[in-house]
């Protein structure tokens, strides 16, 4: 019995009993359609949640603060130094180091005022660290009193006459900044507590004091410009100013200076290291940690994403699995009753000559044949069902988990491994089926019927 006929007399005896066929096969189309609905939800939170890791920066990225312990910090000052960016610098896998010192300021543009916090960075390393700009350019080692806003802070000028939010009002599409940091002219002071072009207070009459007030105020006060705005999705980089590093510690001195506070050598509150390789993020990260550093990266939320959505994977895909275990029963169940009804032709089969092997390849094929169909119909299904949910499955699932993502996600490896699974699967159920036929007497079957 060549291959063809053998397929030709599948499919015959398949498609006999069409009820029972169809009822098998919807088994395993339902079966197809929750494994990989269940794993292609999996799929796409891992793939939400690594839209969310790479919003917040750099993955190959490390954040060094000062060691704390139970009392407060280990080492001596609450900040870190030049000789903490020397050590940092000379571990292997290191590209780049990068020391930043924070600061809030005031800025002022005619009547609108924002409160931001400075971040003084070094220039020649933004492009390093991936600074996009938007508008205007980055920094460079040249520029004096220049900043370059985030993408979020220039909607944080307000009149504070009118009481107005001074951080801005993220979310709404129809705002508008009131001051455009490229063109408007500015000025920055440290001293978050008084207005910028207030007129100086007048104590006493004495000019000396006058003066005194005046000249101060004239040192508070820097005359400032912008000369880029970064581009909009970097997370944190959105809502931060930047200057360069000497010269925001230079600022901070003369604020000092001219309010009679102690002089010292301002430190940094942060080390971030740009790491060459992803690969050894976790051992620069933990030796980090041996030096006596606190050491963080994306990579450590990442991680703990990773487990939380592999372990819903894991219980999605066992939901789905036992739809497709009781659609394997049902092909083995039918097969069985396939037997019973065709005994008389099992019978005729071996006494015109069919061997036990063709016997056994026809009951393999037709249950393969049932396991295929399942699949190709489940995957249609599925897919189908996917392109809903990604459509309408939003209000269903809230936008909190999967903004700006897809709900369901069915890659092309997915949906190759449950055709071949289905089609495996009835083989398997197959089986011990074919081998009972291949095991019934001639004799016995022909005088049964």
């Amino acid at each position: 019995m060549n291959s063809i006929d053998l397929m030709k007399f599948g499919f015959k005896n398949l498609f006999r009993r069409k009820l029972r066929t169809f009822l098998t096969t919807l088994g395993i189309v339902i079966g197809t359609l929750a494994i990989i609905s269940m794993v292609s939800l999996g799929i796409a939170m891992k793939e939400s949640y690594k839209e969310s890791i790479n919003s917040m920066g750099s993955i190959n990225v490390i954040t060094v603060r000062p060691s704390y312990n139970s009392s407060g910090f280990n080492s001596q000052s609450k900040t870190l130094n030049d000789k903490d960016v020397a050590t940092l610098g000379k571990f292997n896998g290191v590209e780049a180091v990068m020391p930043i010192l924070y600061t809030q300021a005031q800025l002022k543009s005619g009547k609108y005022v924002a409160y931001v916090t400075i971040m003084g960075i070094n220039p020649d390393l933004m492009e390093t660290f991936e600074f996009k700009i938007g508008e205007g350019r980055l920094l460079n080692v040249a520029d004096k009193s220049c900043l370059v806003f985030g993408s979020e802070v220039p909607y944080f000028f307000q009149n504070p006459k009118q009481n107005g939010n001074f951080y801005g009002n993220y979310g709404n599409q129809k705002r508008k900044a009131n001051v455009n940091p490229l063109k408007d002219k500015m000025l920055m002071t440290f001293d978050m507590g008084s207005e910028i072009d207030r007129p100086p207070v007048q104590i006493e009459n004495s000019i000396e004091q006058q003066t005194s007030i005046a000249s101060r105020k004239k040192i508070d006060n820097t005359l400032v410009k912008g000369i880029g705005i970064l581009s909009p999705g970097q997370n944190e980089k959105d809502y931060n100013v930047y200057m360069p590093l000497d010269e925001v510690r230079a600022l901070k001195k003369k604020y000092d200076r001219s309010r009679g506070n102690k002089i010292s050598n301002i430190g940094y509150e942060e080390i971030r290291i740009k790491v060459k390789d992803i690969k050894d993020i976790k051992e620069i990260q933990n030796r980090i940690k041996k030096a006596g550093y606190e050491a963080s990266s994306l990579l450590d939320i990442a991680e703990q994403m990773n487990k939380y959505a592999n372990t819903l994977q894991l219980i999605f895909g066992g939901i789905g699995a036992i739809s497709l275990l009781v659609a394997t029963i049902g092909i083995t169940n039918t097969m069985v009753m396939a037997i019973y009804e065709r005994r008389k032709e099992i019978g005729v089969m071996k006494v015109i000559g069919a061997s036990l092997k063709d016997i056994k390849r026809m009951f393999l094929f037709e249950s393969s044949v049932i396991g295929l169909m399942g699949g190709v119909f489940g995957l249609i299904v599925s897919i189908l069902t996917s392109k809903l949910l990604n459509l309408y499955g939003g209000r269903f699932f809230g936008e909190v988990m999967y903004t700006g993502s897809k709900i369901s996600i069915i890659p092309m490896w997915l949906a190759l491994a449950a055709v071949l699974f289905t089609t495996l699967i009835g083989l398997i159920a197959g089986y011990l089926p074919a081998r009972r036929a291949m095991n019934i007497s001639a004799l016995e079957a022909i005088k049964t019927d």
